[in-house]
C-alpha cells in the first residue's frame, strides 16, 4: 500500500508547490544549470506564476500532487495534457498526451511520490485516449532519465536546445511511451 495519495492540486496549494519546485530544481539541477541560475530562483516569482498556472488552467490540463499521508505534506507534483508541438505555442497534438514535468521533493525522493504521481499520470492520460505519452527531459538529468526508462519511455530521437537564463542552452530529448500504462509499473513489482 502506498503511503502516497494523489488528488488534483488548486490555487491554494501554490506557494507550497513553488517551494517544492524550488527545492526539487535545486537539488535535481546542480551540476547542470550554472550555480548563478540555481540561487537565482526566486520563490515569489515561482509563486505567482504557479498560482497563475493552476487557476487560468487550459482545456484539457491537469495539474495533480501527491500528498504523503503519514504527514499530510505535499511530496511532489506532475502537469499532465495533451502534447506539446511547440512548447511555446498553443500548437497542440491532441491525440497524444504529454508529462509536462514531474517534481519530487528531494527528502521523499525513492519512496514512492513519483510512482504515485506517475501512475496517476498515466491513467489519466489513457483514460483521456491521449497516446502515445510523451516527456521532455533535459540531457544530462541522468536521474530523471532512469526514471522514465523503468516506466517503459523510450528515447525517439527528438532533440531540442532550451535557453535558460545564466546557464545557456542545454539539450533535452524527448521520451515517448507507446505501450498501455500496466504494460511498464516499476511500482507494482514494489508494492
Amino acid at each position: 500500500m502506498s503511503r502516497f495519495t494523489v488528488r488534483p492540486a488548486t490555487a491554494e496549494d501554490s506557494g507550497t508547490v513553488a517551494a517544492l519546485h524550488l527545492r526539487s530544481w535545486r537539488a535535481g539541477y546542480t551540476g547542470i544549470m550554472s550555480p548563478a541560475t540555481i540561487a537565482g530562483l526566486d520563490l515569489a516569482d515561482w509563486t505567482r506564476r504557479t498560482r497563475q498556472w493552476y487557476v487560468e488552467v487550459p482545456p484539457g490540463v491537469q495539474h495533480l500532487v501527491a500528498v504523503d499521508t503519514t504527514t499530510a505534506t505535499l511530496a511532489g507534483i506532475t502537469s499532465i495534457g495533451a502534447y506539446r508541438i511547440d512548447e511555446r505555442s498553443d500548437v497542440l497534438d491532441e491525440a497524444a498526451g504529454e508529462v509536462y514535468g514531474l517534481y519530487v521533493d528531494p527528502p521523499s525522493w525513492g519512496r514512492g511520490a513519483g510512482r504515485a504521481l506517475m501512475r496517476a499520470a498515466l491513467s489519466a492520460l489513457w483514460t483521456a485516449e491521449r497516446w502515445p505519452v510523451r516527456i521532455w527531459v533535459l540531457r544530462d538529468n541522468g536521474r530523471a532519465r532512469r526514471c522514465y526508462e523503468r516506466w517503459g519511455f523510450a528515447v525517439d530521437g527528438t532533440t531540442a536546445a532550451v535557453a535558460i537564463a545564466g546557464t545557456g542552452k542545454l539539450l533535452k530529448v524527448r521520451y515517448t511511451r507507446t505501450d498501455s500504462p500496466e504494460a511498464v509499473d516499476p511500482g507494482k513489482r514494489q508494492e
